[in-house]
């Protein structure tokens, strides 16, 4: 093991992470080679810099005018320089500003700087690199995102241990209580929660927040050693007043010794910029020194510079001076209405789904989409709606139907839903 490793591992052996990483997690760090001697010569480098591998011209980028033509206001820098391996500081610095903003229950929590990754599936990957093994349990709700499967399960080789993510119109308290208390022997599990969730739509009440707390913080007391990951891919899309409108990060980023959290986020949904391909990695963790915090960034820097070495740095630089912009959040609360009006349009349309359609709306109160239950036959539903009248879904575990209605215009879904239950009833 590099002795850097092992320096890291010293730091982190004191601490929760010590007890989480992987074994690739406790091999990695981010090396003294190009990257960190480039970074070096960036700030010392005043005469010349002869290290970094781009072609300049009167100490500026090379950049060609056809391209450049396309992005004027955007300097050539801006554009195609490579980015640092942990994001532009601007941004980081601005993302963690709104994340504290937006998160109250962050309030006198000492947190890592975000860390700028390819987008939110990236730093999913990034995470289950740094911290599974095969045969780890991965504790989740049954309807999940499905690259979590190939992610976890096909990469990692971990048990994806599931619970019913309802129970009744609720979120299933006790199945998160069972599957802690199932494996409290192992010593460690990861937990992994993603809300709103991916594919119901549907994000915990205030009342369901406080159990969630109480359990994994119960099986924190107990001796369980605790990775939490909220996936807050769709943070901010909330639609009901009883919704607990906050990441959970603000809570288990200081509330035990035995937790370590990471918040992985991003502009895709949440400032509707899909392909921009930028997210963000957060941890946060009682307790956790600022030493502990910088060797978490180290390792989390060597992990995507052996992957991805850095992100889009047209993206980043489009995002800092989005973020930057009078008015930037009053134009975002503009398109996020847009989409509670379909949301409470689609509200109106399943209280009304004819008994003879034969399929039941799961919950839903944010996000994108809503699931409806249609055991063993959603499949036939898709194929049917989809070759039989011009309309795409997702089937998912051939139970379920999965519509994203954040993808249709308002004044389309009546018709949507008409045939959704039409197709349904003839599917019986």
């Amino acid at each position: 093991m590099h002795d850097l490793a092992v320096q890291l591992n010293n730091i982190l052996d004191s601490c929760v992470a010590g007890h989480l990483l992987s074994e690739t997690g406790r091999r990695m760090y981010f090396p003294k080679g190009i990257a960190a001697q480039a970074a070096e010569a960036g700030r010392f480098a005043k005469v010349q810099n002869a290290s970094v591998g781009m072609a300049v011209s009167d100490k500026s980028p090379m950049i060609i005018p056809a391209l450049h033509s396309l992005a004027p206001k955007l300097n050539a820098s801006d554009l195609v320089e490579y980015a640092p391996n942990a994001g532009d500081r601007r941004l980081r610095t601005l993302w963690k500003e709104m994340l504290v903003k937006k998160n109250p229950n962050l309030a006198g929590a000492e947190i890592s700087n975000p860390t700028v990754v390819a987008g939110i599936t990236n730093g999913i990957s990034q995470i289950a690199d740094l911290f599974i093994d095969p045969d780890d349990v991965v504790i989740l709700p049954d309807l999940f995102w499905g690259n979590y499967r190939l992610i976890f399960d096909e990469k990692k080789q971990a048990s994806l241990s599931t619970f019913p993510i309802f129970d009744g119109t609720h979120f299933n308290i006790d199945g998160l209580e069972e599957q802690l208390d199932l494996h409290k022997n192992k010593g460690k599990a990861a937990v992994l929660l993603n809300f709103p969730n991916n594919p119901t739509g549907y994000s915990p009440t205030h009342d369901e927040v406080r159990e969630i707390e109480r359990i994994v913080v119960g099986a924190a007391d107990s001796g369980m050693h605790l990775l939490v990951v909220l996936d807050d891919a769709y943070f901010g899309l909330y639609y009901e007043d009883n919704v607990y409108d906050q990441s959970l990060f603000g809570l288990f980023a200081h509330n035990h010794e035995n937790i370590l959290a990471m918040k992985v986020d991003g502009p895709t949904k949440e400032d509707f910029a899909w392909g921009f391909r930028i997210g963000f990695v957060t941890f946060g963790g009682k307790g956790l020194s600022a030493q502990a915090y910088d060797a978490l960034e180290n390792k989390l820097l060597g992990a995507v510079r052996s992957s991805i070495s850095s992100s889009s740095r047209p993206a980043q630089s489009l995002l800092i001076r989005t973020f930057l912009t009078p008015g930037y959040e009053d134009q975002k609360r503009v398109l996020r209405r847009q989409l509670f009006e379909r949301y409470q349009t689609v509200k109106g349309l399943v209280r009304n789904i004819p008994s003879q359609a034969g399929i039941r709306a799961l919950p839903f109160n944010s996000g994108y989409f809503m699931s409806f239950a249609n055991p063993g036959k959603a499949e036939q539903l898709r194929t049917s709606l989809l070759h039989g009248r011009g309309i795409g879904t997702i089937s998912i575990q051939g139970d379920y139907l999965r519509v994203a209605y954040s993808s249709v215009d308002l004044s389309s879904l009546p018709d949507l839903y008409e045939q959704i239950f039409k197709a349904a009833a003839l599917n019986i």
